[in-house]
Parts: structure tokens; sequence; C-alpha cells
């Protein structure tokens, strides 16, 4: 038999004052307690935790193995505060969007407590939006916590003009196999949307609810995630009467080690006496390089007679092959999208249908994507 020794254990953790203070608003974060069994693994789980709370410009945390005495490790930890503003700006394009412009304004450390800010506004021809989160820490900065969201939107294109108000909180909570976002939203919409107009204020208690869980990287091998949006409102104490539902599942697979498999389907529904009234931003439309490819951006929905009503329903799924193509890190796609959105399933509705043919290349920094779809219809 091998005799390994006697297992390490944790020991003091050094950090100076500085290092002390900083670390206050991510002390539950804290898992190498002094006394407990040596493992790696665990070092490694501090520092991604740290790293996702966003307070840290840089973390350090080493186990002292040269150090170590009667079996016991310290653990050297060291980190660097974010600055106290982080500005950032982008510019770029999409098929959907046309041309855009974002900025953003980051608060990532206000206080002890691990309050943090974040604002955003982005702008192009036909959607502009500007929002703000103010972020509160319960336990776990990654895994309970508080937010306060509110943002403006315009949307003007197709058969949609709208102006959208909107003011929530939120609370989230992380089992580590389910994410919960608990939230109470307060939204109001000016609208005109084909040959109707109108507005309205809601109050909607809503779930999301997700889970995901992947091989890991920009070119993941293998993994699925599941969400549930539900979102309702009452007349009892606002304008309407209605529940919003809205499912996605996708799911990933590798045949062989240079394919990629992909599956998504999507399912929505608006039930209630309200559920053909409700405002724009809660209708279903499809189309789009997110939705329906071959077809423009949420462009088709049921009509009215001065054009796009948006549905009640929406049912949408994707297959797509990836396999390589002889270019070092690139891939060829075929895909076939299929979906629709309508107000009945009555047989009258239509099955749309977009096939196509893309180019994938995976790079350090993320997935280069070009699709070029053909839409059809299918009766």
């Amino acid at each position: 038999m091998y005799d390994t020794g006697v297992r390490y254990r944790y020991g003091q953790m050094l950090a100076d004052d500085e290092t002390r203070q900083l670390l206050l608003p991510a002390a539950s974060l804290y898992n190498l307690y002094e006394g407990h069994e040596f493992a790696s693994e665990e070092v490694s789980s501090y520092i991604a935790s740290l790293n996702q709370t966003g307070y840290y410009r840089s973390v350090d945390v080493r186990a002292r193995v040269e150090d170590r005495k009667d079996g016991k490790v310290p653990v050297s930890v060291s980190v660097e505060r974010q600055p106290n503003n982080l500005m950032k700006l982008g510019v770029g394009y999409s098929t959907d969007e046309g041309p855009r412009v974002m900025f953003g304004w980051d608060k990532p450390y206000l206080n002890e407590q691990g309050h943090s800010f974040t604002s955003s506004m982005r702008l192009s021809a036909i959607r502009q939006d500007a929002q703000i989160i103010y972020k509160i820490p319960r336990d776990n900065p990654n895994l309970d916590y508080y937010y306060i969201r509110l943002a403006q939107i315009h949307t003007d294109f197709n058969d949609t003009l709208s102006d959208l108000s909107h003011a929530s909180f939120h609370y989230v909570s992380d089992t580590g196999m389910w994410r919960f976002d608990w939230s109470l939203r307060l939204e109001y919409e000016d609208y005109t949307q084909g040959s109707e107009k109108g507005y309205k204020l809601n109050l909607m208690p809503a779930l999301l609810l997700s889970h995901r869980q992947t091989s890991g990287g920009f070119d993941p091998h293998y993994g699925y995630s599941v969400s549930f949006d539900i979102t309702g409102a009452s007349e009892a104490i606002t304008d309407q009467d209605f529940i919003r539902l809205l499912a996605t599942w996708k799911f990933l697979l590798s045949p062989t080690p240079d394919t990629r498999l992909l599956v998504r389907l999507q399912q929505g529904a608006l039930i209630g006496p309200d559920s053909l009234k409700v405002p724009p931003s809660l209708r279903f439309f499809v189309g789009g390089d997110q939705s329906l490819r071959g077809y423009s951006y949420l462009n088709e929905a049921p009509h009215n007679s001065g054009g796009l009503k948006g549905g009640r329903y929406l049912s949408t799924g994707t297959v797509e092959y990836q396999f390589p193509c002889g270019i070092a890190d690139s891939r060829v796609a075929l895909f076939l999208d299929a979906g629709m959105s309508c107000d009945e399933y009555d047989g009258s509705e239509q099955l749309l249908l977009g096939p196509g043919i893309g180019f994938r290349y995976i790079s350090k920094y993320g997935t280069v994507k070009v699709d070029l779809a053909y839409g059809m219809q299918h009766d």
C-alpha cells in the first residue's frame, strides 16, 4: 500500500489590513476555513467567486505550502479594488438593428456592504434605451441579492411605435441548480401598434426561473439551458388581467470532437381576459437572427387593418449542424429555423421556415457568426 502521508489542512488567512477591508462585502465567499482539509479545487473556486463579484481589478490567492507548520498551510490573499468609475463605449452592427452605439458607466464597489451601480445607454435606428441597476447583496453577492432596475425604452420600427417606462424591484436566489429572479414590475407604455393606439399602466409580479450547464469555454462540447419567464397582472390593482408565459430550451451536443449539433425550442403564451389587449412589448413577434432567420427582425405576427398587431402565442424551433470546413478554427453550419406567432392554434396559422447556411470562426475571444437564410412559408 502506498502511504500518501498526513493530509494538509488550511492554516490562517494572511492578508494586510487594506485587503481585509476590501474583502468585507465578499466575506461570505471565504471557504478555506482554518483546520479544514486542504483541497486545491476549493482555492480555485474561491478565486473564481471573488472575480465574479466584479469588486476587484485583481485577485491573488495562494496556498503557502512552503510555509506549512504542523500540517497546516496558510493562505495568502491579496486583492486590488476596481476603480470608482468604469466607463465603457461600444460600436457595433447587426442585421436586426443596423449600426448601434453603447455607452456604460459602472460603480462596482460603492461601500463595504457591497452595493454596486451600473448604467447603460444603447442607441440604434429603431431602438433607443437607457437603464440603471442598483444591486444590494443579501448574503452571497453572486448568488443571493436584491436589485432595483429603472429603464426608459423608445421603439420605432415595423408597425410599432412605443415609449416604455419601467421600474422593478428584484430578489435573486441561486441554489446552484436553479436561479430564481423574483420581481415586481411597474410599466407604463404609450404605443401605436398598426391601427391600434393606447396606453397601459401595469403592476406585474414576475418570476424568471433558469438553469444552465455547460462544459465551459467559448466553444463548449456539450451543454443545455432551460428558462421559464412568468409575468402576470390583475385588474384588481392595475389596468389589465393576464398571464404571460415564455419557456426556452437549448441543447448542445458534439457527435464528434469537431462537430456540433444545436437544438433550440421556444414556446410563449398570453392567457386571461386581456390577453389580446396587452401592450406591444408583451406580445409575440418572430423574425431575426435570434428568432427566425430568413425573415426581417420581429416582422412576422398577426395583422390588423394598420399592419402588424402581434400575437397571443409564439412557437419557434431551430436545428443546426456544424462541421469542419478545412479552415483552422472554423466550421460550416447548416440550419433550419421554424416558427410562428398567432392568436389561435386553429389550423389557419402559417408555419414559417428558414433554412440556411452559415460560417463560424471560433477565437479565444468568442465566436464570429455569418448566416445566410431564405424565408419560406408552409401551409
